[in-house]
């Protein structure tokens, strides 16, 4: 618990492992003197730090060593933090961006802080990432109502700076706060359920992103990329936040680039080129929603395992040249209606637990 609590890097101990387990043993003993209030979840973590143990054996080798062999180690010189020049690990490759790659990370230093660190692959790209730190400012800024908890969703900035590539070209970095347990993306959930999930399950996954898209309306603002890998989901609490907002617009302007590489994705009008609106989220999540049921979000095409009512609703606020929306506006009240759709269909809300992986 002792090498979990200082993130296994142990900089300043040499007690050795006897003296871990001593440790071990005072703050089971008496927690409170530790910071805990309890010895709830205290279990769990001495079992997770003598499996650290095991098979990192920091007591064997020197914390610079452990750095040097086990991990890249990335100093952010432009830090917005209290703490100037913080050092950050890196722990591990989540996955590719469209112009970034992203890693899992911790800070390295007197108390932990678990991380997401972007790193800026496409040196070009450099205006899109300070354009999201622009934009995740001014929205956590935000004074419209809900705000308190809406902020609480966004991706939140712990630093910026540059950090160096093995050919020591910089490469401009954004440090984000990791969100425990929003381990999946939706396009994760595409790889696991390649026949599509089952249709009640869809209805948490929109609802959830309507009420979040509904606050980014009422701040007059798309998201404008609301593709699957853009969508970060908890299938544990049923939660959803979105990701990634470098491409997030004001209403009435075009956005700064779209991600090619998600073209069916995006309404008509985005994709040649044309400005933001209200209804663009609404539109691209809509779209999202077919892609995650086993459908085709480009033409709409949805299994027939779909109810019709549920369909409806969805493929109407899609954005397509036929589509008959009702609230492409309003994603607040969108999601009431879907709800009492759904309902028809399933009967009174209900939990439906929902695995990730699938096995």
């Amino acid at each position: 618990a002792f090498a979990m609590l200082d993130r296994h890097l142990l900089p300043n101990f040499q007690g050795g492992v006897e003296a871990v387990r001593q440790a071990v043993r005072d703050l089971l003993t008496n927690p409170v003197n530790f910071g805990f209030v309890g010895t709830s979840g205290l279990r769990a973590l001495v079992r997770g730090a003598s499996m650290t143990l095991a098979s990192r054996e920091p007591y064997n080798i020197s914390a610079r060593e452990i750095l040097r062999r086990r991990y890249e180690q990335v100093v952010i010189t432009d830090s917005v933090t209290t703490v100037p020049n913080t050092a950050y690990l890196l722990e591990g490759h989540i996955g590719s961006g469209d112009s970034t790659e992203v890693f899992s990370g911790a800070r390295v230093g007197s108390f932990h802080e678990s991380v997401v660190v972007k790193v800026l692959r496409a040196l070009d790209d450099e205006d899109l990432m300070t354009h999201e730190m622009h934009v995740l400012a001014r929205l956590a800024a935000s004074d419209v109502k809900g705000a308190y908890f809406f902020t609480t969703l966004l991706p939140r900035v712990v630093a910026r700076g540059l950090v160096f590539d093995p050919d020591r070209v910089p490469r401009r970095a954004l440090v984000l706060r990791n969100r425990n347990g929003f381990d999946w993306t939706l396009a994760d959930v595409l790889k696991e359920y390649r026949e599509g999930v089952e249709p009640k399950t869809a209805v948490w996954m929109w609802n959830r992103l309507l009420t979040l898209i509904a606050w980014l309306q009422n701040n007059h603002i798309a998201h404008s990329a609301i593709v699957p890998a853009h969508v970060l989901i908890n299938p544990v609490t049923h939660g959803a936040v979105l990701l990634d907002f470098k491409y997030a617009t004001p209403f009435g302007e075009a956005p700064p680039a779209i991600a090619a590489s998600h073209v069916g994705y995006y309404p008509e009008e985005i994709d040649e080129g044309g400005p933001v609106k209200a209804s663009t989220d609404v539109e691209m999540s809509a779209r999202c929603i077919i892609a995650v049921l086993g459908g085709n979000p480009a033409t709409g095409m949805m299994p027939k395992s779909v109810p019709e009512e549920n369909a409806n609703v969805i493929y109407n606020h899609a954005g397509y040249t036929d589509s008959t929306p009702l609230f492409k506006y309003a994603a607040l009240e969108l999601a009431d209606h879907f709800g009492h759709a759904a309902e028809s269909v399933y009967g009174p809300k209900k939990f439906h637990p929902f695995k990730m992986p699938r096995r």
